[in-house]
C-alpha cells in the first residue's frame, strides 16, 4: 500500500523565499541575482473574454508556467523538501509527489502522520500548501 501527496506549485511560490534560497543555498548573488529579481517581480497579466479586457494585475507570487526557468526555479525552491522527511520525494513538472509505502494500513497511517508533521513546518515555512484535489 503506498499514498501520494501533491504538492501546490508553480503559483505559489514566494519571491522573496526564492530570492533568499537563490542568494543563502546556491550562491546567487549580486547582478544575476538582480536579473531574477526583476524577472520574478515584474510580471503582469490580464483576462480577456469576448470583447472585454480586464484590468492589468501584477503577480505577486509564482514563477512563470511554461518556461524552461520557471521549472528551474521552482525545482530550486523546493530542493530542500527531501531534507525534511523520509518521503521518497519525486518532483514532477509542476508539482511534487511524496510517495510512502507500508505493509499494512495501519503501519502507512503511523507513517504519514510522523512525515506529516515535517513536511507541514517546511510547507508553512515555504508559504505551499498540498493540493487536496490531487492527493
Amino acid at each position: 500500500m503506498f499514498y501520494i501527496f501533491w504538492i501546490k506549485a508553480f503559483d505559489t511560490v514566494n519571491h522573496d523565499i526564492l530570492l533568499h534560497k537563490l542568494d543563502t543555498q546556491y550562491g546567487i548573488k549580486g547582478l544575476p541575482l538582480s536579473l531574477l529579481k526583476n524577472y520574478l517581480e515584474n510580471r503582469s497579466h490580464y483576462v480577456v473574454i469576448n470583447d472585454s479586457r480586464s484590468e492589468m494585475a501584477k503577480f505577486t507570487c509564482g514563477v512563470p508556467q511554461g518556461s524552461t526557468l520557471g521549472l528551474l526555479l521552482f525545482l530550486l525552491y523546493v530542493n530542500d523538501l527531501p531534507l525534511v522527511s523520509n518521503f521518497k520525494t519525486i518532483p514532477f513538472a509542476d508539482d511534487t509527489v511524496l510517495p510512502l509505502s507500508a505493509n499494512s494500513m495501519h503501519e502507512l497511517t503511523t507513517k504519514i502522520n510522523q512525515e506529516l508533521k515535517s513536511v507541514e513546518n517546511w510547507l508553512k515555512y515555504n508559504k505551499l500548501s498540498l493540493n487536496y484535489s490531487k492527493t
